[in-house]
């Protein structure tokens, strides 16, 4: 099982603009995707990467495509971009590369973007999932990428999807979960509890409490993530020196508050159970 605390990433990164073919000199594995909760099923995926003696890389979008595009949306975010690429740290990822869902990018042709990846990398192998599909439309798929591979000598590890007790894990169904108050179940699929990115909040302080104000959609304004119902919950708040203490958070409408004296300033709200109590 993976840390609450992701470490801080000491991984290297590059930006989608940026790549070259200056990584060509070492064999690579490859895998893309957003990788929103480094989730049970991300492992997996990842584990695959990280097999052998090869340079390892994570194509990855610094915001979720969706977030760009009319007819798909989601709610929020299991995670904040800082939390996954510790999150990728910790997993022995070597390299990520970040994509910036441009207007550009989203025009891009499926193709084109693995063409992108096998001028900058020697691929040998690229995983992903069954339901794999990049590009304009998501036209380019399993069928297409498998079909490229053979033409240019790379390997297509496909990973079937991770069930835990019965439940297939997605980070659509750990988002219900979590906007459900569903904490512990979404813990189960995660590998971990539920951890706040509170880094970017505005945190403002009362006579005795400290608070964060969220958004009308009920996400964090920094890191987009999902805040789960109203309602007090048992919390470990985190600092940026990795002190730990318990608390009592209270969620109610667009505020987060917890005891002044628990926690000044802090950097993770991680969340260890579902809903304790309702607001006295």
């Amino acid at each position: 099982m993976m840390s609450s605390l992701p470490r801080r990433s000491t991984l290297t990164e590059v930006e989608w603009e940026s790549l070259a073919d200056s990584f060509v000199d070492r064999d690579t594995a490859i895998t893309i995707g957003v990788f929103d909760g480094v989730h049970r099923g991300h492992v997996a995926l990842l584990r695959e990467v990280t097999r052998g003696a090869l340079v390892r890389v994570v194509v990855t979008f610094e915001q979720h495509p969706s977030k760009r595009l009319v007819h798909d949306s989601i709610p929020g975010y299991v995670m904040s971009l800082d939390q996954r690429r510790e999150a990728l740290a910790a997993l022995d990822i070597d390299l990520v590369v970040l994509v910036r869902f441009s207007d550009r990018v989203r025009r891009m042709q499926g193709k084109e973007f693995l063409d992108r990846l096998l001028t900058s990398f020697s691929v040998r192998r690229i995983a992903v999932g069954g339901d794999f599909a990049v590009g304009r439309d998501r036209a380019f798929a399993l069928p297409e990428l498998e079909t490229l591979a053979h033409s240019r000598g790379f390997e297509v590890a496909t990973i079937d999807p991770v069930e835990v007790e019965g439940e297939v894990v997605s980070s659509s169904r750990l988002r219900r979960l979590i906007r459900d108050g569903a904490l512990e179940r979404a813990m189960t699929l995660l590998g971990r509890p539920y951890t706040l990115d509170v880094a970017e909040s505005d945190t403002t302080t009362t006579n005795d409490h400290c608070i964060i104000r969220v958004s009308a959609s009920k996400t964090l304004s920094g890191s987009g993530q999902l805040i789960p119902p109203d309602g007090v919950y048992d919390v470990t708040l985190i600092d940026e020196h990795a002190q730990q203490n318990r608390s009592r958070l209270t969620v109610e409408g667009n505020n987060l508050n917890w005891p002044l004296a628990d926690a000044k300033s802090i950097r993770y709200i991680v969340m260890n159970h579902n809903r304790i109590g309702s607001k006295e």
